[in-house]
C-alpha cells in the first residue's frame, strides 16, 4: 500500500541511504528523543541515551555527546 508521508522514521544505515536517495527525508530515534525533550515530552535523556545503550543501540561517544550538546540551552 502506497502512502503519502513527508518523514521517514527509522535507524538502518542502508535503508535509510535508500531513501534519501529517493529524496525522502529519514529521521531516527535520536531525532525522536531530541524532538520529545524540546517539546517537554521527555526531562532526562541522558538516562534515556544510556538505557538504549544498555540495550545494545547502537550510539558511539561523539553521537551520544553531540545528542547532549543539542538539548543543553546555550547560556546568554
Amino acid at each position: 500500500k502506497e502512502i503519502k508521508a513527508d518523514i521517514l522514521y527509522l535507524d538502518e544505515r542502508k535503508a535509510s541511504a535508500t531513501a534519501q536517495l529517493s529524496g525522502i527525508k529519514v529521521r531516527g530515534t535520536l531525532d525522536i528523543i531530541i524532538t520529545g525533550y524540546k517539546m517537554g515530552l521527555l526531562k532526562d535523556v541522558k538516562s534515556i541515551l544510556d538505557e538504549l545503550k544498555n540495550k545494545k543501540f547502537w550510539l558511539d561517544k561523539e553521537t551520544y555527546d553531540e545528542v547532549i550538546k543539542r538539548i543543553t540551552p546555550i547560556p546568554p
